[in-house]
């Protein structure tokens, strides 16, 4: 099931199944045979999904990026503008940056959230190390 909806999570539970195509070898699969997003779209849509992961894909022909709920019986997009676990003390919503951190770490370091927010506009590969 393809949701378009962000606010929505029509299936409940998400499931996963051992019965597909690994999410490793589809993911190869969009890397080789994928121009832009739209084939990125149809590739994952057309799959037999297995696992319950947090993916992203970016296509430079698009200029887009997008994160995923990618499960056995669910494919849900998000992008910087429309992710709905965003919130202005942890998980900032960021203007071009969009990021997956699921919960404030037992360092007590809230989340890389803060990072990107403290480094918005001017992240590098340094600043994520």
């Amino acid at each position: 099931m393809y949701v378009d909806d962000p606010t929505a999570y029509p299936v409940n539970p998400v499931s996963i199944t051992y019965y597909g195509k690994p999410w490793m070898f589809v993911l190869r699969d969009t890397v080789q045979f994928s121009n832009n997003m739209e084939d990125v779209m149809n590739t994952l849509t057309n799959t037999n999904r297995t696992m319950k992961l947090h993916l992203g894909w970016g296509s430079l022909p698009d200029n887009k990026f997008v994160g995923m709920h990618y499960a056995y019986n669910l494919l849900q997009t998000f992008d910087d503008k429309n992710y709905t676990h965003n919130d202005a003390t942890n998980h900032p919503q960021l203007d071009g940056t969009f990021y997956f951190d699921k919960m404030v770490q037992p360092s007590a370091n809230t989340c890389i959230g803060n990072i990107l927010k403290d480094y918005h506009g001017r992240i590098t590969p340094e600043t994520l190390y």
